[in-house]
Formats: structure tokens, C-alpha cells, sequence
């Protein structure tokens, strides 16, 4: 009642319509977490998490659910040890980002939350993801968001 008025006028740190469903309770549980995390350095046990579920290493974007408009489009991203991140596309650079992995309730079950927090842009943004391998034994990484579904197959890389 006292939302406009008084010493925390215009302050509301999380509210949720007390008849809200569970996509937006689970919004507005996720914005919160996102707008008060601390990204600027990565702790050595989320590193550790990271590097643990499969994340560290080169993704190439399966571009075959967006038709042919993207037939000739490379994407991939790479996560290096100390979870920075950056993505390409057809050989030019679009993103820089700190990444940030956690699994779900049921631990190794390849579910869980991934947040991307863009560099230059200050912003972070989370996805659900499934860790899965497919018919070829690669490791697919599937990412689900608002504008939708896209998956990354892992590059192996000789060593």
C-alpha cells in the first residue's frame, strides 16, 4: 500500500503477485539473481563447476533448425578455464562473456542454468540447458530461452 509513499518509496528489492503462476515466479526468482550477482570475478569452485559439467572447450552451433537463410552461417563459441567466452560468426567476432554454469536439483543429470554475462554490455542472461550426447558420441549442448532453442555440438580437438 505504501509503494509510492514514505522512506522506501519506489523500492521493491522482489515482488510477485501472490497469484502469479510458476513461469513467472520462476522470471522473477531468476531476474532477481541475475540483476544481484557478482560477476566480477569467477570463484574457484564455480570454475571448478564449469570445467566439471563440460562447458570448457569450442561449441559449433547446429544452424540446421534455422533453415537455409543460415545453410552458410558458422557459428561457434569457446570457454576457456577461467570461463571467458567469446562467439564467432563466419570468421568475426560477436561476442565477449564470462560464463557461468549450474546444474540442477538432480546432480549429473545434464540440466541445469546457464548465464552468459556479456562483457561489453554489462548485461547477463540465463537459459536453461540440457548436456546430452548424440548418435555420433558428441556432446550437445541445448540451450533454451525466450527467443528460443539453439543447439552447440562440441568440437574435439586432437591433442
Amino acid at each position: 500500500m505504501g509503494y509510492l509513499t514514505g522512506p522506501y518509496a519506489y523500492w521493491l528489492a522482489a515482488g510477485i503477485d501472490a497469484n502469479a503462476d510458476e513461469e513467472t515466479i520462476r522470471k522473477v526468482i531468476a531476474l532477481f539473481c541475475l540483476e544481484n550477482m557478482d560477476y566480477s570475478a569467477h570463484m574457484d569452485d564455480a570454475l571448478a563447476q564449469l570445467k566439471e559439467l563440460g562447458f570448457v572447450g569450442t561449441w559449433k552451433a547446429d544452424m540446421a533448425p534455422f533453415g537455409e537463410a543460415y545453410a552458410n552461417v558458422e557459428l561457434s563459441m569457446t570457454i576457456d578455464e577461467a570461463g571467458h567466452g567469446i562467439t564467432i560468426m563466419n570468421g568475426v567476432q560477436t561476442a565477449d562473456f564470462e560464463a557461468y554454469a549450474v546444474d540442477n536439483d538432480m546432480k549429473e543429470d545434464g540440466i541445469g542454468i546457464y548465464v552468459p554475462y556479456s562483457n561489453p554490455e554489462f548485461e547477463a542472461e540465463a537459459a536453461p540447458y540440457t548436456l546430452t550426447v548424440n548418435d555420433a558420441g558428441q556432446t550437445v549442448l541445448t540451450l533454451t530461452a525466450d527467443d528460443g532453442t539453439i543447439s552447440w555440438i562440441k568440437h574435439e580437438t586432437a591433442e
